[in-house]
């Protein structure tokens, strides 16, 4: 009996008994990826009119309510009244015609609490392509806002104090008329410390009578010019009854919490004050004894300011990663998040192939962060001089054949058109560094032609050099941006409103550069770009540093 069994023909095909297994192993991938997606992010959906359909837990975390307090509301829920209405005005043009928007947002908890996000809307469309709701994820950046304020207070104060000789600091409160003066007042004044004057007005009855009406307006203009440096000369009472000329200099800023915070210096400016009354041979000694140490401390300021200046390219760099990671980054999660829910919600009528598909445009999109991440990493190592060329044979066509196959998958909303009959099969140089150029150029002419489908990339040989040309119609560049275009950092005016890092081509003209090439760019507003790059065919590299590349 069991021999026949055995015989009987199975009721399950080949073909079923694998699929299976793959199924339940990609269901379970984009629930790691949803899992991953809610542990970092706030997400919420929409229907058409802005009413609330779903929130994840990590908004209701956030927010302070519950999903059913949610669920059926409009985001005007969390509004903290800090943006104007234009700003929202604006968040609803955008995505109301099908475009994706970013933006930062001060929102309110339940319990009055503020908050800062980083938010990404986009619309949601049916099968007819029409919009049925709309989806957000945000990045909770309250901390980053925290500190950024600190820093600028920090900053601010460093700055003022350098220019102003620090001499004497001080804080005042001005809603509680509180002041806090550093230690040196008492050498200017004489006056111990726990005489120093803790208030605005214990602060004033110092000031000289002729002086005293300059002294409150000094206050006052503090309450009133927030964020402007002000300055005031008078004379304060010291310990022994004489009087000292002083300059305070000052501003004010707001904090998140709405509170005004008044800080600045004060310096002793008693010697400049008797050195302009008098014209005799003492005050000529003494003008240059001020002009040495006048000297001392504007050589002592720029040495610090060489080292702000470090700090804030520093800083400078860090901002620029972050926004890459914050902004680059979400258009190839979109793509993945985009792809998993089409396989979960087609699941039952998704063929092999559909779901083939649905993974090799989530890995496409993963290739994408993946390369956005190695021009970062090929920079820094570019700037700490670790990044070393190899010389080698470099299948050139088949290199941009590659490249270009995969801008394709990653935007399937253009048509890359190649013309490499004439390019040369092998030249020397670097693949990896040949690799990241291509596909930096091939990306840009994507991101920046989004209504222009069209992406020609041509090659071709004259002499003992190679030439790819890289062509799309988008919104071009302005003929003002051309000089700066392969800076660091740089963004071109006709690039606003459109994630990028300014990391990019800078990159691509150093990896040019180290292959011996050149490349030039072609490019009007409205008319599209071309960029050309000329490769030696037998070149020799070097690295930045000026040394040989190996073999």
């Amino acid at each position: 009996m069991r021999g026949q069994r055995a015989q009987e023909p199975s009721t399950v095909t080949v073909a079923e008994e694998t699929a299976e297994p793959r199924r339940r192993s990609t269901l379970n991938e984009l629930q790691t990826q949803k899992l991953v997606l809610d542990d970092h992010a706030l997400v919420s959906m929409t229907d058409r009119d802005g009413r609330i359909t779903y929130v994840n837990d990590r908004f209701c975390e956030t927010a302070g309510y519950t999903r059913d307090e949610l669920v059926g509301q409009n985001h005007r829920l969390l509004n903290s009244g800090y943006h104007p209405k234009a700003f929202f005005a604006d968040m609803w043009r955008t995505i109301t015609v099908g475009r994706v928007w970013h933006g930062e947002v001060k929102n309110r908890t339940k319990g009055g609490a503020f908050y800062w996000v980083k938010s990404t809307v986009r619309a949601v469309r049916d099968e007819d392509g029409e919009i049925v709701g709309y989806a957000s994820v945000r990045t909770d950046i309250t901390e980053q806002k925290a500190a950024e304020h600190e820093a600028a207070i920090a900053h601010a104060r460093l700055d003022l104090a350098t220019r102003s000789g620090g001499i004497v600091l001080w804080d005042i409160d001005p809603r509680l008329g509180t002041v806090e003066l550093s230690d040196s007042f008492g050498i200017i004044t004489g006056y111990p410390l726990d005489e120093f004057p803790t208030d605005t007005a214990g602060l004033l009855n110092l000031v000289h009578p002729e002086d005293f009406e300059g002294g409150r307006q000094f206050v006052e203009r503090l309450r009133a010019d927030e964020g402007r440096e002000i300055m005031q000369e008078l004379r304060l009472r010291t310990y022994s009854r004489s009087y000292v000329w002083v300059r305070f200099s000052g501003r004010a800023i707001v904090g998140e919490s709405g509170r005004l915070h008044a800080f600045g210096a004060l310096s002793d400016v008693t010697a400049e004050k008797e050195a302009a009354r008098s014209m005799s041979n003492e005050k000529l000694a003494l003008e240059r004894i001020v002009e040495e140490r006048t000297r001392d401390l504007e050589d002592h300021a720029y040495a610090l300011s060489q080292a702000l200046d470090k700090e804030r390219e520093l800083n400078e760099m860090q901002r620029q990663f972050v926004a890459m990671a914050s902004h680059e980054f979400r258009t190839p999660l979109a793509i993945i998040d985009s792809a998993a829910q089409h396989v979960v919600r087609r699941f039952k009528k998704l063929n092999p192939a559909d779901i083939v598909e649905s993974i090799e445009t989530i890995r496409g999109a993963v290739r994408r962060m993946t390369n956005l991440m190695e021009s970062t990493l090929s920079a820094a190592k570019m700037d700490a001089g670790k990044l070393r060329m190899k010389t080698a044979d470099c299948q050139l066509r088949a290199l941009l054949t590659d490249v270009c196959k995969q801008q394709q998958r990653i935007t399937t909303s253009h048509h890359v058109r190649m013309d490499l009959d004439r390019l040369p099969e092998v030249i020397q140089g670097d693949h990896a560094a040949l690799e990241l150029v291509f596909a930096n150029l091939l990306s840009n002419a994507a991101k920046y032609a989004p209504d222009a489908p069209e992406i020609v990339v041509r090659g071709w040989r004259d002499g003992d050099h190679a030439f790819v040309s890289v062509t799309d119609q988008g919104i071009g560049i302005d003929s003002e941006d051309m000089d700066k275009l392969f800076s660091r950092f740089f963004r071109a005016k006709s690039a606003t409103g459109i994630a990028g890092t300014g990391i990019g081509l800078n990159l691509v003209k150093r990896l040019i550069d180290s292959h011996g090439g050149e490349i030039t760019v072609d490019s009007a507003i409205g008319r599209g770009s071309t960029f050309t790059i000329r490769l030696p065919i037998n070149g020799l590299l070097t690295n930045e540093d000026g040394t040989r590349a190996a073999a």
